[in-house]
């Protein structure tokens, strides 16, 4: 076999494996949207997967079809260049969507808009440059038409693009989950069932990719289309497929409602700031009903049996125990651990049984929060 059969053979077997994991992902998904087509949030994170993997695929096809059929790529270039920036845009829309805290947040249209208008000024140049002159091109991107300069600049800004739309939309992505994290503190004290951890992950893959979007500009598009690094970006999309396919059907995320979503089913009482009785009341409420051990518990449930709004019952746990919700459940998650140790009922039970009967989702959720609190009591 010679050189060229063995570069062709990688190229094309690279390509095939975000092919085959992105084909395999969107049979899981549409059987996942199909079970939950009446339940809104799963139908729309399902939809911008969907989406998502489409146009992955789509861009992976495209550049098997470089390697092998160029006459074909020059003419779907322009839908190539669309799909590569939308696959930044889909995955910021997927964590804009599980990171939404207000009704009258809305994805900017924009996002879409300006991957559209460049997509189409290069279809709009294809029609105006011979098939000579775009081979050419495609071959070797240093190659400037005589006559036909705006072509060649516009078809290879694809890589730079790419970088800039990865660089941007990856830490606009970042923002939008730190600030979500915060937010979630004060709303939900399952850790375990987050999406902010993996949220985290999937971008920090996604920029994983970056120092790969460069390579092209350095080495040349057919040095690096023809090589074995074309394996490092196919194991990248695997990953990345892997991980918002597996999370969105487990339902690995916790949402918040906004303020006006649940005001439309929870009774407004009067502010607890300030109400001195309150205090002891909802103590007795926690003593009694021990609502911590549903691990499921978010701030609005808790809301609804003490006939007050999230907004006021955040601003009372914040105020009169110094610390957000999450952290107060957790605490008295770790104090009726303590209790079970001593119990003779629960003596035989092992420490992910023990975590599992105190509220806690799962062990590391528990490994986590005992962390937190040895952490302050060094402090104190």
């Amino acid at each position: 076999m010679n050189k060229l059969d063995l570069s062709t053979l990688i190229s094309v077997w690279g390509y095939t494996l975000p092919f085959v994991s992105g084909m395999l992902c969107m049979v899981i998904i549409m059987v996942f949207l199909i079970q939950h087509r009446h339940q809104a949030l799963e139908r729309k994170l399902s939809l911008l997967l969907i989406a998502e993997l489409t146009v992955c695929i789509f861009c992976w096809v495209s550049l098997t079809s470089y390697i092998l059929y160029p006459k074909v790529f020059i003419r779907i270039m322009p839908l190539f260049y669309l799909c590569i920036l939308y696959a930044q845009v889909t995955t910021l829309h997927f964590v804009f969507t599980l990171t939404r805290t207000c009704r009258q947040e809305r994805f900017n249209a924009a996002h879409y808009i300006v991957p559209l208008l460049l997509a189409f000024t290069l279809l709009i140049l294809s029609f105006l440059t011979p098939e000579t002159a775009q081979l050419q091109v495609v071959a070797d991107r240093k190659i400037r038409p005589e006559g036909y300069e705006i072509y060649a600049i516009v078809a290879t800004s694809i890589p730079k693009m790419f970088l800039i739309y990865n660089v941007l939309y990856s830490i606009l992505g970042l923002r939008r989950i730190f600030k979500f994290k915060k937010a979630l503190e004060n709303y939900s004290a399952d850790e375990g069932c987050s999406s902010v951890r993996w949220l985290q992950l999937l971008m920090c893959v996604t920029l994983a990719s970056v120092p790969l979007s460069i390579t092209p500009i350095l080495l040349g598009m057919n040095l690096f289309f023809t090589s074995a690094i074309t394996l490092l970006p196919s194991f990248i999309i695997v990953i990345k497929d892997v991980l918002l396919t597996y999370n969105t059907v487990a339902k690995k995320y916790v949402v918040i409602k906004s303020i006006e979503e649940e005001e439309e089913s929870i009774w407004k009482g009067l502010s607890v700031r300030g109400n001195k009785s309150y205090k002891k009341r909802f103590e007795v409420y926690m003593r009694k009903t021990k609502p911590y051990l549903n691990p499921q518990l978010h701030i609005s449930d808790l809301a609804v049996e003490l006939k007050t709004n999230r907004t006021y019952l955040s601003g009372f746990i914040n105020q009169e125990y110094g610390m957000n919700f999450s952290r107060y459940i957790n605490k008295l998650r770790l104090r009726e651990i303590e209790k079970l140790r001593i119990d003779p009922a629960s003596a035989k039970m092992n420490g992910i049984e023990l975590a599992q009967k105190a509220g806690f989702s799962n062990f590391q959720g528990y490994l986590r929060a005992k962390k937190q609190e040895d952490k302050e009591k060094k402090i104190e």
